[in-house]
């Protein structure tokens, strides 16, 4: 398991340190602005395709778990998805128009698991935070 902290910036030169050692801050700035979906201060952790394309070339492990539509066309959870979800994630949309959640995080994986999903994960840690 690969222990990430939660800032953007961080995660991105922690990333680039794998794939380029000797990366320069333009390269940095580039894959910053290309791999995150929400790239303010203090954005959440959702990637990109390009995104989730370097965290694969870098031989990072990721889990993927299925999500259902409603569970990603709730601005409510979308919302939840940017300020709680804790560790890096991708959602690939399939033919068959469920998601795929690729979860950088085995901790974050299981509790979805156990949680029984992402909608009922996501309620738990607004529920704790009292917040939405």
């Amino acid at each position: 398991m690969t222990k990430f902290v939660v800032n953007q910036l961080d995660i991105t030169r922690q990333v680039l340190e794998l794939l380029n050692p000797g990366y320069t801050w333009t390269e940095l700035d580039t894959a910053h602005k290309k791999w995150w979906l929400n790239k303010r201060p203090g954005g959440g952790l959702g990637l990109t395709y390009h995104g989730q394309e370097a965290f694969a070339s870098a031989g990072l492990q990721s889990w993927t778990i299925e999500v259902q539509p409603v569970d990603i066309h709730s601005a409510k959870n979308v919302l939840r998805l940017d300020h709680y979800f804790p560790c890096p994630y991708y959602l690939e949309r399939k033919r068959t128009k469920k998601y795929t959640m690729y979860v950088y995080d085995s901790r974050i994986y299981v509790a979805l698991q156990l949680y029984g999903g992402l909608k009922e994960y996501l309620d738990n840690l607004s529920t704790k935070r009292g917040d939405y």
